[in-house]
């Protein structure tokens, strides 16, 4: 790392809306309701119905990137119609542009909804995380004329991540023009230590190329936004004398350019760093040159480390070379493989990681772990996963720990957990299978109570409500799940015109 990133990272601890499409005013509305007797997804089965959503830079105030929620009416092949009633619940004023908002949601297209076995209109609620639009470029000081080498290869780009308050990787790379690539890995990656690689120096000049797109030193300096606990990174470029070092802190909340997110993520690739940060192709290699034979326990931290990045690849390879399945928590205790990758964010590459550990007999032997990641792919809505599990022997009839809760004993039924997840199809799967409608955990809620339980606030409910009823829940699930919704409007209103009493309200209230 060079002296000046190093010094320069040191200092940096780790209203409602009508909106049809047709139009493109705004005008004031009373609270939206779909249609009666259309059909209607709420948040966490829209999700599952389209591409995940980037953050939108459209917003005016500075601050963490805020929730806004809105109502769309799709067509029956997934075609967005019309969009209605935006809203966040901010903690502070959000301004931000509204008719860029709607050019997004336009600009959406959701996998088809479909009713008693059809493409179908409906109207689903979705969300977007809107942050702070870009500044414009500002100029450092000393001009923004970007130099050239005066030898092809003369020039070298560096970039540092920190560690943060969790398990962020802090590591360097430098990317010199003769293709020669050092990283330097301090914590939280998958080969720690010093080495070296190479790159083609067509590579390294096309690296080059995109900081002179981006008009590295006509931006600022830093970036850094008011907030503790986050890691830091630094870019910093050098041509002959001239170097421009960026600092970036959050940056993109307080307007930092796209591009330089861009440019950080453009030398990973190009270096590769993946091999020791997070488990890639090239993983199995970077670990021979460094000396760490496959089948030591060095490798079985470095397989544990690809399954939490969600990399299937290195996975596959790592397995196949011998690493071991079996490695130990700071207890002693053996950590399990398939319940590190029931955290997974990705949903196909969670899949494909469950995919790649499932090939293995030694991974498959953990039965208590193949138990619990089936509790936690059902509470997540991952049917996919939670079907592969099941064709490798979990038993989705046993019952599951409370994943809130520690100790006690298990409670809660396959179905239950599929009714929390929110998504149709994982709760139409429990369905399916062997299952009792009207159980109840400790706690006393059947998988009815669990819809709501764990519910986003302004989520829409009634749909997986409506499935569990004609599965055969009643009144008594019914007013069991009404008790914990006495003071959310939107859910007891729909309940007791469902059958729920509306004396468990009044008595509680008393």
């Amino acid at each position: 790392m060079s002296r000046t990133c190093a010094v320069l990272c040191a200092f940096v601890v780790a209203g409602f809306f009508l909106l049809p499409l047709s139009t493109a005013q705004t005008r004031r509305s009373q609270k939206f309701q779909p249609p009666e007797g259309t059909l209607t997804a709420g948040l966490r089965e829209t999700e599952r119905h389209r591409v995940p959503l980037p953050e939108l830079r459209i917003g005016r105030s500075q601050g963490s990137p805020q929730t806004v929620t809105f109502w769309v009416h799709v067509n029956p092949q997934g075609g967005v119609i019309e969009v209605r009633e935006f809203k966040t619940d901010a903690p502070w004023p959000l301004k931000y542009s509204t008719g860029a908002l709607v050019e997004a949601v336009r600009n959406i297209t959701y996998r088809p909804f479909f009713s008693n076995g059809a493409a179908a209109e409906a109207w689903v609620q979705d969300e977007v995380q809107v942050g702070v639009e870009p500044a414009p470029s500002v100029l450092s000081g000393g001009g923004a004329t970007f130099p050239t080498p005066v030898e092809r290869t003369g020039f070298s780009i560096q970039l540092s991540r920190s560690g943060c308050y969790g398990s962020c990787p802090s590591y360097s790379v430098i990317v010199h023009g003769d293709g020669k690539v050092d990283f330097d890995g301090k914590s939280f990656v998958a080969i720690p230590g010093d080495h070296e690689a190479r790159i083609e120096p067509e590579a390294a000049a096309r690296l080059l190329e995109r900081f002179r797109t981006a008009d590295f030193f006509g931006l600022k300096d830093e970036y850094r936004a008011g907030v503790t606990d986050n890691p830091t990174y630094c870019l910093q470029l050098a041509i002959g004398p001239r170097k421009k070092t960026i600092i970036d802190y959050v940056g993109s909340w307080v307007g930092m350019p796209e591009s330089v997110s861009e440019l950080e993520d453009a030398v990973d690739e190009t270096a590769g760093t993946d091999r020791w940060v997070s488990g890639g192709p090239q993983t199995l290699a970077a670990m021979r040159e460094a000396g760490i034979e496959p089948s030591s326990q060095a490798a079985g931290e470095i397989l544990l480390h690809a399954v939490k990045e969600g990399k299937a690849e290195a996975v596959r390879t790592l397995l196949a070379a011998g690493a071991p399945v079996r490695t130990k928590n700071a207890n002693g205790g053996n950590r399990s493989l398939l319940t590190i990758a029931s955290f997974i964010r990705d949903r196909e590459s969670q899949h494909e990681v469950f995919r790649a550990l499932l090939l293995s007999a030694e991974v498959r032997e953990d039965e208590a772990g193949m138990q619990d990641a089936l509790g936690r792919a059902a509470e997540d809505g991952n049917v996919d996963v939670a079907r592969t599990l099941i064709s490798a022997g979990a038993d989705p009839t046993h019952l599951f720990f409370d994943t809130y809760q520690n100790g006690g004993k298990p409670d809660q039924t396959y179905l239950m957990r599929a009714a929390a997840s929110g998504v149709w199809e994982m709760l139409d799967d429990a369905l399916s299978r062997p299952h009792d409608i009207h159980a109840v955990d400790s706690k006393g809620r059947s998988a009815l109570a669990h819809v709501l339980w764990s519910a986003p606030p302004m989520e829409d409910i009634f749909p997986l409500v409506d499935r569990l009823m004609a599965a055969g829940a009643g009144k008594k699930e019914l007013t069991t799940t009404l008790a914990d919704a006495c003071d959310s409007p939107q859910w007891q209103d729909g309940l007791i015109k469902r059958g729920a009493d509306p004396a468990v309200c009044t008595n509680r209230r008393k």
